[in-house]
């Protein structure tokens, strides 16, 4: 399956242009138990641009599905620093 991906990204025609900007981003990750926060920011070619806060909830469901819910407050420079709110969930599977 690998392979074929490999053969299928090395085929597909693309164009890429990267800029050579300068960024930073810094994120803090603490928890107690199944709880944690975070905070992110950031920078942008020595501009600060986005700061994140969140909280959320880390669960397992059964021993090979896991379950991490969480709220996420955004304020960035792309939005006008207006308060972007988020809801989000991200399950993760062993086989």
């Amino acid at each position: 399956m690998k392979r074929i991906l490999l053969i299928l990204a090395t085929l597909t025609p693309t164009t890429l242009y990267a800029e050579p900007n300068f960024w930073f981003s810094n994120k803090i990750e603490a928890g107690y138990e199944n709880v944690f926060l975070i905070e992110q920011v950031t920078f942008e070619d020595n501009v600060f641009t986005k700061n994140t806060l969140g909280a959320g909830i880390k669960f397992k469901i059964t021993n090979k599905v896991k379950c991490e819910t969480h709220y996420l407050l955004e304020n960035s420079k792309k939005n006008d620093w207006s308060p972007s709110h988020v809801l989000g969930a991200k399950f993760s599977f062993k086989f």
